[in-house]
């Protein structure tokens, strides 16, 4: 099922309800693949940016590291 909208909303709404619930956290971070078009597409749309590019040791493939961070209101 691609193309519904359902990841952007799946991460939003989980970074909202439960991970920014914390009142002690101020962003949350993540490292999807280059190569996982879709996956860094999702974290986008769901306000996440790209802050930077990574290659882990051990893997042959770069990630992006992508951020949101909490909207004080």
């Amino acid at each position: 099922m691609t193309g519904r909208g359902l990841g952007p909303a799946a991460i939003r709404e989980f970074g909202t309800n439960y991970i920014f619930a914390n009142g002690d956290l101020g962003a949350i971070v993540a490292d999807p693949s280059v190569r996982n078009l879709n996956s860094v597409s999702a974290f986008k749309k769901a306000g996440f940016n790209i802050v930077g590019t990574v290659q882990l040791v051990d893997e042959d493939f770069e990630r992006h590291v992508v951020r949101l961070d909490r909207i004080e209101e």
